[in-house]
């Protein structure tokens, strides 16, 4: 497992990396929201009423940042997030 700091677009951030056995798991953690991967769903995220959103496809972080939202949770709508807009983009309008 790899944790990084990283600054996207004046977010700071934390870039969370771990290995499967077939994959690759990655989580990108901004002040007031969170980047993942495939691996997860919104139903928690919902639940406890989180700005999460989800990029699928993605195999490395330069995808994660620029490949389109494929999910987001209903949170993450309120703060400005749309369908289609890039990881990078979700990250800055969650701050």
């Amino acid at each position: 497992m790899s944790i990084t700091k990283m600054n996207i677009e004046g977010v700071d951030c934390e870039v969370i990396t771990t290995k499967t056995e077939h994959s690759t798991i990655f989580l990108i953690k901004g002040k007031n929201g969170v980047l993942g991967c495939g691996y997860f769903n919104l139903e928690a995220a919902n639940t406890f009423g989180d700005a999460f959103v989800i990029i699928t496809g993605a195999t490395n972080l330069d995808e994660m940042l620029n490949f389109p939202i494929s999910h987001m949770s209903e949170k993450a709508k309120t703060m400005g997030v749309t369908d289609r807009m890039t990881g990078k983009l979700a990250l800055v309008k969650m701050g």
